[in-house]
């Protein structure tokens, strides 16, 4: 089946100078395809959920040269109508925060949105935490994730885990706690084990 794709005008690569390194062109045109890529999938603005491919193209993008990624004009169309949004998954609320990490401007506000959608669902479905993989997850990488504030962050695992007989978790506390509770690496750097692993076929964690 056919996509459209977006042309030349609708795609912006950088100028690159005679001194640029071989790997820096490699990235421009890496992220050349991923935004043609990105195209390809028709994104319902309206939709409450977006599509995974969507989000793994973020997570890979970002890995790469998020800025550059960001530039292309039907990727900043999509990542600022998420604004409109109220309920995001645990991969859409990966997969746009380790894109817009920690921007400035408008995108610093989509930041602070997602963050309080989230904030808001956890603390509603707090009972969940033992049985929800979602609720689970969500709660794990918001906790670990270093682009929401520390006290952010403390005031989700006081509201979430802690009771009358826990000691509650003030923000200096996270750092410390943080990496314990990690699904994803925030870092970026295990991305191509992640890919290779999704490409095994899935026999292999059938035994």
């Amino acid at each position: 089946r056919s996509h459209p794709v977006p042309s030349v005008r609708e795609t912006r690569l950088p100028c690159l100078g005679s001194g640029e390194t071989e790997a820096k062109v490699i990235d421009a045109l890496v992220i050349f395809e991923l935004a043609e890529l990105f195209a390809t999938y028709t994104v319902d603005e309206d939709a409450s959920e977006i599509p995974i491919e969507i989000c793994n193209i973020l997570v890979i993008a970002s890995t790469i040269d998020p800025e550059l990624f960001m530039d292309q004009p039907n990727v900043r169309k999509f990542i600022l109508s998420t604004l409109g949004k109220r309920k995001f998954s645990y991969f859409s609320f990966i997969g746009i925060l380790f894109l817009v990490r920690n921007s400035t401007g408008e995108l610093a506000k989509i930041k602070d949105h997602i963050v309080s959608c989230v904030s808001t669902a956890l603390k509603d479905r707090k009972s969940e935490l033992r049985q929800s993989t979602e609720v689970y997850l969500l709660f794990s990488d918001f906790v670990s994730c270093p682009y929401i504030t520390a006290a952010k962050r403390a005031i989700i695992v006081n509201e979430v885990i802690v009771t009358r007989d826990l000691k509650r978790v003030v923000e200096s506390d996270i750092p410390e706690l943080a990496p314990h509770f990690a699904f994803v690496d925030w870092t970026g750097s295990k991305a191509s084990y992640i890919l290779h692993r999704k490409r095994l076929q899935p026999v292999y964690y059938s035994w």
